[in-house]
């Protein structure tokens, strides 16, 4: 029962730490800019699969900060033709945008390791260039 509070109490701290949007105005997201984006696609049906995801972006926060500080929660909604510019079918999907390029994607239910480990490299990989 901890545990749950906790995830749940995370993943409230992370959800009031970023920009929340529905479906209809995703367009509005200027992703073409400079630095890091993070769009975060939920849907209230996988709901359970959501926590790993925000426990990882709230660990790597501390040690990406600049990079984690842009996360737009999209969620979904019943006229998802918004969504189809990211080609999103699978909840949740988070994709990492850096100056208006697609450095990674991650779908569906997933480890904490697996997505650390994914967001490290991606992360990573761009401090190298």
């Amino acid at each position: 029962m901890k545990k749950k509070l906790g995830s749940i109490f995370l993943s409230m701290f992370l959800l009031t730490a970023c920009n929340t949007v529905d479906g209809d105005s995703i367009s509005d997201i200027n992703l073409e800019g400079e630095g890091y984006h993070l769009l975060f696609f939920s849907d209230e049906e996988k709901i359970k699969l959501e926590n790993n995801y925000y426990d990882v972006l709230l660990d790597l926060r501390k040690e990406f900060p600049n990079e984690m500080a842009d996360v737009i929660l999209v969620q979904s909604t019943n006229k998802n033709e918004k969504l189809k510019k990211f080609d999103v079918s699978v909840y949740p999907t988070l994709i990492v945008i850096k100056d208006g390029e697609v450095l990674t994607r991650i779908e569906g239910k997933q480890s904490k390791r697996e997505i650390m480990n994914h967001l490290k490299k991606a992360m990573e990989d761009q401090k190298k260039r």
